[in-house]
């Protein structure tokens, strides 16, 4: 369990790693061929970057959808026009790979947890059979005649500790 623990929170960093290396990457593309100057936007500018060619279309297609929704100001900070259809299309796949590296650490950090309840319970079953087998050799010893060897284990509660008993019935 400890292995895979391990494996696991090393999947979370690299999923993470791997998306922050594709979110600069996707924001470069933008820069580069759409003009988009960084700084100040959110996720969903970068969202809707992918299905625009550009900022008018995007402010266009919104009023005929949702006249009240907000659109973007006519400043510079949320300009964008692609230089073409095939870069735009590039942008969006490796946004696309960016968000699935996210939702993958997301996803080990579920299986994180898992790993730890599945820990806990083997944890508690082997417990209960090492009391048990202890039980067990208790009466095994009882039963003995001549040198009896008695070994009383302890392992639970507030003082746990282990007793060894030799005796000669004569």
């Amino acid at each position: 369990f400890a292995g895979f623990e391990v494996a696991t929170w090393i999947s979370v960093l690299a999923f993470h790693t791997y998306g922050e290396w594709k979110k600069d990457d996707y924001m470069n593309i933008a820069k580069v061929h759409a003009g988009v100057i960084g700084g100040g936007q959110d996720e969903e500018f970068y969202k809707n970057l992918a299905f625009y060619d550009n900022r008018e279309d995007y402010n266009t297609a919104g009023r005929i959808i949702n006249p009240s929704a907000p659109y973007y100001p006519n400043t510079r900070d949320y300009y964008w026009q692609w230089d073409e259809t095939a870069n735009r299309k590039e942008y969006r796949s490796v946004r696309n790979s960016s968000e699935s590296a996210f939702r993958k650490a997301t996803f080990m950090i579920g299986v994180a947890v898992f790993n730890r309840i599945v820990a806990g319970i083997d944890t508690f079953r082997i417990l209960r059979k090492i009391k048990s087998d202890v039980q067990e050799e208790d009466e095994f010893a009882a039963k003995k005649e001549g040198i009896k060897f008695k070994v009383k284990a302890n392992p639970f509660g507030g003082n746990p500790g282990v007793k060894l008993a030799i005796s000669h019935n004569f």
